[in-house]
C-alpha cells in the first residue's frame, strides 16, 4: 500500500471495536489516499492450477502497519504495509519499528541483481571422468544453455558454474527469471541441458544436488543470493532509539560485541541481536 497523497497525521487509529476498524479504514482513505476493499471470494473454477482438492476459503484478520519511508529504485515514498496475522502485538511492533525509522529519515533500499539456480550433480566412476566433463562443458556451453533456454520464453541463462567435489561435479545454472519466481522454470531448464550433457557424454545425472540450497538457510545464499538480491540501510538516532523504541544505543552496542562470538559458539547463520 503506497499512499497518493501527502499526509501529516502518521498516527493510526487504534482500538479493537467495530468502529475502531472503520475508523481506520477512513483514515487510510482520507488521510493516506489508500481505499481498502475486501477482495471478492473466486469461483471454484477460477482456482484450477493454482490449489488441489479445494474445500472453501478462510478468512485471517488483517492490519495496517506504518508509516515506512522508502529510498529505492522502484518504490520511494511512504508507505503503510498490510499484514496478516494471529499474533498479537505484531503489528504494533512492526509499526513502531517502521516508525523509528521513518523518524530517522527513512531506508535506503537498492536492488542489485534477480538470478535464481538449479544444480544437477553428475557422478562418476573416478575424478578423472569429472575434470574430462568439466573440460567438455566449457568448450560445449554455448549449445548446453540453448538446451536449457529452449524451455522458456522469457528465462535467460547467465552462467553455469562448476563446482568439482570428489567424483562429482555440481553443475550451478543460474537463470534471469524475470518476473517470475521461477521454481519450475529453473528446474526444466536444467533437466533439458542436463539431459543433452548426457545425450552427448553418456554421464548420468540428478537434477537436484542440494547445493542451491532451495528453501534453506545457506552460506551460499547469503553469499551469492537466490531471487531477489537487495541492500538496504537506515540510520537510527540516539534520541529516536531511546524515545520511540525505549533502548540505550550505547548499551546495544556494547551487546552487540560478543554478539559474533557467541552466534558462532551456537552455529547461528546470523550474529546481529534482535534488538526491537
Amino acid at each position: 500500500m503506497a499512499e497518493s497523497k501527502n499526509g501529516n497525521n502518521n498516527r493510526i487509529p487504534r482500538g479493537y471495536k467495530r468502529e475502531d476498524t472503520e475508523r481506520r479504514l477512513k483514515w487510510l482513505k482520507e488521510e493516506k489516499g489508500i481505499e481498502f476493499q475486501d477482495p471478492p471470494m473466486n469461483d471454484p473454477e477460477d482456482l484450477k492450477g493454482i490449489i488441489e482438492n479445494h474445500i472453501g476459503f478462510m478468512k485471517l484478520p488483517m492490519a495496517t502497519t506504518g508509516p515506512l519511508l522508502v529510498d529505492g529504485q522502484y518504490a520511494k515514498g511512504e508507505f503503510f504495509v498490510p499484514i496478516s496475522t494471529l499474533e498479537g502485538t505484531l503489528a504494533l511492533s512492526m509499526s513502531r519499528g517502521m516508525y523509528a525509522t521513518f523518524a530517522s529519515g527513512g531506508i535506503r533500499v537498492r536492488h542489485v541483481k534477480q538470478e535464481l539456480s538449479r544444480a544437477p550433480v553428475f557422478f562418476f566412476d573416478n575424478i578423472n571422468d569429472s575434470i574430462e566433463l568439466m573440460n567438455w562443458v566449457k568448450k560445449n556451453q554455448d549449445k548446453i544453455i540453448e538446451a536449457a533456454e529452449s524451455t522458456t520464453r522469457f528465462g535467460k541463462v547467465l552462467r553455469i558454474d562448476q563446482y568439482p567435489i570428489q567424483n562429482y561435479l555440481i553443475l550451478d545454472i543460474v537463470l534471469d527469471t524475470k518476473n517470475a519466481a521461477g521454481q519450475n522454470m529453473v528446474t526444466l531448464a536444467a533437466k533439458v541441458a542436463c539431459d543433452y550433457i548426457k545425450k552427448e557424454t553418456g554421464y548420468n545425472y540428478m537434477v537436484e544436488s542440494n547445493f542451491n540450497s532451495d528453501k534453506k538457510a545457506s552460506a551460499r545464499n547469503i553469499i551469492l543470493g537466490r531471487g531477489h538480491s537487495v541492500i538496504a540501510e537506515t540510520v537510527l538516532k540516539k534520541s529516536i532509539m531511546k524515545r520511540i523504541l525505549g533502548i540505550n544505543a550505547d548499551l546495544v552496542q556494547k551487546l552487540q560485541r560478543p554478539g559474533p562470538t557467541i552466534s558462532a559458539m551456537a552455529g547461528t547463520t546470523g550474529t546481529h541481536l534482535h534488538i526491537s
